[in-house]
């Protein structure tokens, strides 16, 4: 229950929905994928990274580099303390926006492995 709590209120400081419904026309992914691998998936299935900013500063803030910025310019988002959430957002072949959460990514290393994902225009 406490992690269900915990997970909820990463959700939420991440301005992210709770409960995430996946629509037929979702991105290619599987819950508890390393990211890398369903980055690769996205890339070949002709999904492109929706940059948020071409200076990782713009992304994680100067007083915090990590060089998760540097290696994924979709990466929007990180939390620094609890279940280790990031943020990717994503374009889909035919337009429209979509968010990719992982869960468990390091600070200046891996992004963690995906936890959900949902529409995000």
């Amino acid at each position: 229950m406490a992690a269900l709590l915990g997970l909820g209120l990463g959700l939420g400081l991440l301005g992210l929905p709770a409960a995430v419904p996946r629509p037929a026309s979702a991105p290619p992914l599987r819950p508890g994928e390393p990211y890398d691998g369903a980055r690769g998936r996205l890339l070949q299935a002709g999904w492109r990274p929706a940059s948020v900013s071409a200076d990782p500063a713009d992304r994680c803030g100067a007083a915090l580099p990590d060089a998760r910025c540097r290696r994924y310019p979709e990466l929007g988002a990180c939390s620094l303390t609890g279940l280790g959430l990031c943020r990717f957002r994503w374009r889909a072949p035919g337009g429209g926006g979509w968010a990719v959460i992982t869960q468990g990514g390091q600070l200046n290393a891996d992004p963690g492995l995906v936890q959900s994902w949902f529409r995000d225009e």
